[in-house]
């Protein structure tokens, strides 16, 4: 009887999967080392979604940097109070609590980029 009501809901549900499979694959992205650290990922991620619109990729862009650069400045200002041995449990609970969507993979490589900054500048010694 009310199986329409249902189907809303599969369809919202991988509409939303979508996106964090998109916002995750730009977060990757975003922090590839080598020739393309700090570098936009427009292209890179069209790559992977072609059907993404040249606005849809510019707010990946925006979203997935802003991200990463929030995650490494949390790890780096945890560092700076905590020493080097910064609760990860704690920065990543502090993370999720703004940017939800981020999978594991992401997470533990986000952290580690954030401590790899923390140290390299003596942060915590």
């Amino acid at each position: 009887m009310f199986g329409w009501k249902q189907r809303d809901k599969s369809v919202a549900a991988s509409k939303d999967d979508a996106e964090i499979e998109r916002l995750n694959a730009g977060l990757s992205l975003a922090m590839e080392w080598g020739s393309n650290w700090l570098k936009p990922i427009q292209e890179r991620l069209a790559a992977q979604y072609p059907e993404l619109t040249v606005a849809e990729l510019d707010r990946y862009n925006e979203v997935c940097r802003e991200a990463m650069k929030a995650g490494h400045d949390l790890v780096y200002s945890m560092a700076e109070s905590q020493g080097k041995e910064v609760d990860s449990a704690a920065w990543q609970a502090a993370f999720l609590s703004r940017y939800a969507w981020p999978n594991k993979d992401n997470l533990s490589k986000l952290f580690s980029q954030g401590m790899y900054y923390a140290w390299k500048d003596g942060v915590g010694r």
